[in-house]
C-alpha cells in the first residue's frame, strides 16, 4: 500500500443528528445554501422562513451565496457552508478536499458527520421536490399564506400533506390536488410529444 492515501470511512448516519453538535438554524442554513444551489424554490421558501424564526438574520441569509467574501460568517458557519456547497457539487476537486479537511479541522468528527448528513438529505428533498413541482405560495410578512395567489391554478385546492422535513416534526402544506396533478401530467406528456 506504499504511496496510497488512506481514505476516511464512511460516515455513520448520527442518530439524532441536530443534538449531535449542530444547532437548529446551523441546519437551517445548510439546508438552504444546498436549495440555493439546486434551484428548489420550495425549500427556500421553507427554511428561510424557519431560519428567520430561529433567529437567523435576514442579512445573513442574503449573503449565503457570496458568504466566502463576507467577514459575517464564522469560521464554524464558513466550515458548515463548505460541506453544504461539497455534498451538493459533486465530484469532489482538489479545493473541495480541501474545504473538507479544513472543515473537518474546525467542526470536529461528530458535527462534520452531522453537517454531511443534513446537506446530503436535503439535496434528495430539494430533487424530489423540483421533480414533484411543490408551489410556493404567497405569504405575508409573518410568513402565514394569503388565501389566493395570482399564478395559482383554479383547479388547485388547499390539502394538508403528510411530508415531514428531515430533522423536524413539522409537516408542509398546500399540495396540489389529483386533479391538478393529472393535468401537469398530461401537459408533460404534450410537451415530450412536441
Amino acid at each position: 500500500m506504499r504511496g496510497r492515501q488512506r481514505r476516511p470511512s464512511l460516515a455513520p448516519f448520527p442518530r439524532r443528528p441536530l443534538s449531535t453538535g449542530l444547532s437548529s438554524a446551523e441546519g437551517e442554513i445548510i439546508k438552504i445554501r444546498v436549495s440555493q444551489l439546486n434551484g428548489c424554490v420550495f425549500c427556500l421558501d421553507l427554511h428561510s422562513r424557519q431560519a428567520r424564526k430561529l433567529g437567523v438574520p435576514q442579512q445573513k441569509l442574503d449573503l449565503l451565496p457570496a458568504w466566502r467574501e463576507s467577514t459575517l460568517f464564522s469560521d464554524r458557519e464558513a466550515a458548515l457552508l463548505a460541506v453544504a456547497e461539497t455534498a451538493t457539487t459533486l465530484p469532489l476537486s482538489e479545493d473541495s478536499k480541501a474545504d473538507l479537511l479544513a472543515a473537518r479541522n474546525t467542526l470536529g468528527q461528530e458535527t462534520f458527520i452531522s453537517a454531511e448528513w443534513v446537506a446530503t438529505t436535503i439535496n434528495i428533498f430539494n430533487r424530489i421536490s423540483i421533480l414533484s413541482e411543490h408551489p410556493v405560495r404567497a405569504r405575508d410578512a409573518e410568513g402565514e399564506a394569503l388565501l389566493e395567489s395570482r399564478r395559482t391554478p383554479r383547479n388547485v385546492t388547499k390539502v394538508t400533506a403528510g411530508f415531514q422535513d428531515i430533522g423536524t416534526k413539522r409537516s408542509t402544506s398546500d399540495v396540489i390536488s389529483s386533479d391538478a396533478a393529472s393535468q401537469r401530467r398530461q401537459n408533460r406528456r404534450n410537451r415530450a410529444q412536441q
